[in-house]
């Protein structure tokens, strides 16, 4: 495989000198604090689930019912109320309803 020569613009423009300092790797463990900081101090514990969900799965964020690209609108008639389970290799076993 031979490298991919990059032809674009130059890029040392945007890099300064203060931001290529603040990402050194030790500039930046000074700042955090240490792994048992963290465990110790509540300051740093996330509080409660909400903080693992994105604000449009949180309660009251539904989409317009009405909009195009509604998630709910994929089918165009409502799903059926019992659903089946149909057997595999042949045979004719159908069961209808609650299926587990």
């Amino acid at each position: 495989l031979e490298p991919v020569r990059y032809d674009g613009p130059k890029l040392g423009s945007y890099m300064t000198k203060e931001l290529d300092e603040a990402s050194e790797p030790d500039a930046v463990l000074k700042v955090l604090p240490s792994k048992q900081d963290m465990k110790t101090n509540k300051r740093y514990a996330m509080k409660g689930w909400s903080k693992l969900f994105p604000a449009d799965m949180m309660a009251g964020q539904w989409e317009d019912a009405e909009a195009d690209d509604n998630i709910f609108k994929i089918w165009k008639r409502p799903l059926h109320k019992q659903p089946y389970d149909i057997g595999k290799r042949g045979s004719n076993h159908v069961v209808r309803g609650n299926v587990f």
